[in-house]
């Protein structure tokens, strides 16, 4: 398979991982026990752990009025992630200006902009009149971070779980040799064919009796076949345990519309404006 080429500005940072490797040298035999789940519970008195300290910072925000909890939620991912793939706390909720932490912030713009503008693709005009020294100097921080982890112990070798939404194969249609095929999950789960009024919150949409003949492959919030993400029952458990640790001490009121989101496709989709919620 010829190499996605918006993916080589990945490499540099995330190496050849699950997400950026092809052909013969992508493979997850050797990580797919990792994601056992009798494993993956050794991990939950972390994510309790960190979902304590983000419930400490709620608190703080309780009965003010609307506020953004976009970064609270991203910065217990991190923290989490960091913790369980490397055995080591990188306490991005309580530090959150952190050096480290705003250079993975600055490096996910940092490619996303990259990715959309084709005059910078080759490195000698990025290096001398783009952004080429900012990615440099953000790289050494976040290499510099990890070959340090690397001396310390690793836990259940979980490093590449966040490196897994991927390409899949095209049905129906004639693809030329070398060209990209980018899926847009978030356009195929509001196709109406599939999901009639799918701006509407209907949670019923899942029940079983209303998923019967729908295509097993309209709705892949993970991806769906062989490179499916191999880390999504980590997810799962993890978005329950944050949500569970934030309803058992909060009330929570949306502060905004639907129209008022705008989600933005970055190297993961942001909402423009955060999340705003009362507490």
């Amino acid at each position: 398979m010829d190499e996605v080429y918006t993916y080589n500005f990945l490499h540099p940072w995330l190496s050849t991982g699950l997400l950026t490797s092809m052909g013969d040298k992508w493979s997850r035999k050797l990580l797919t026990p990792t994601f056992h789940f009798s494993i993956l519970t050794e991990f939950l008195e972390v994510m309790n752990e960190q979902a304590e300290v983000l419930v400490e910072k709620l608190d703080k925000e309780a009965g003010k009025g609307p506020f953004n909890c976009f970064n609270h939620v991203t910065l217990c991912a991190l923290d989490i992630i960091y913790e369980t793939a490397m055995g080591k706390k990188i306490y991005a909720q309580s530090n959150y200006d952190s050096e480290y932490v705003r250079c993975v912030y600055k490096m996910s713009d940092i490619i996303t902009r990259r990715q959309r503008m084709p005059w910078f693709w080759h490195y000698f005009f990025y290096n001398y009149f783009g952004e080429g020294w900012e990615h440099n100097r953000s790289l050494k921080v976040l290499h510099s971070f990890t070959s340090n982890v690397n001396h310390q112990s690793i836990k259940k070798g979980l490093l590449t779980i966040y490196l897994c939404f991927t390409v899949v194969p095209v049905d129906g249609f004639k693809v030329p040799k070398g060209a990209n095929a980018i899926i847009l999950p978030y356009s195929l789960h509001h196709d109406p064919r599939h999901f009639p009024q799918p701006e509407d919150f209907r949670p019923e949409r899942f029940l079983p009796e209303n998923c019967v003949g729908r295509h097993p492959y309209a709705f892949i919030p993970f991806s769906a076949g062989l490179r499916n993400c191999i880390g999504q029952r980590f997810a799962v458990m993890e978005e329950k345990v944050i949500l569970a640790s934030i309803l058992r001490y909060f009330n929570m009121e949306a502060c905004q519309k639907r129209e008022d989101l705008n989600p933005l496709g970055e190297l993961i989709l942001r909402p423009e404006n955060g999340i705003w919620i009362k507490l």
